[in-house]
């Protein structure tokens, strides 16, 4: 019998910068992506992440956004906000 690689690893944990919120209570996560924006403003696949709303979100895609990139935040079909390129952060309208 082969032997699960999946169930023998240990639980991933969360990166101690990361929001605390996100890793404890009884609210239910949402999904969420940040797309980093390219040249030419074509959107490139980024992270997916789970969030219990969309400020938790926030604070997690502005640790996840790559330095100097601009990026816009997503949940499932909704546009959350925008990233500038120097990390200022615009709710969507």
């Amino acid at each position: 019998m082969l032997a699960c690689q999946e169930c023998d690893r240990q639980p991933r944990r969360a990166p101690a910068d990361w929001p605390r919120g996100q890793w404890s209570g009884s609210r239910a996560l949402q999904a969420y992506r940040l797309y980093h924006v390219a040249e030419g403003g074509r959107l490139r696949l980024g992270d997916a992440f789970q969030a219990a709303d969309d400020a938790l979100a926030i604070e997690k895609a502005r640790l996840l956004r790559l330095s100097g990139s601009a990026a816009e935040l997503w949940q499932e079909g909704r546009i959350v906000g925008r990233f500038s390129k120097s990390g200022g952060y615009a709710p969507a309208r």
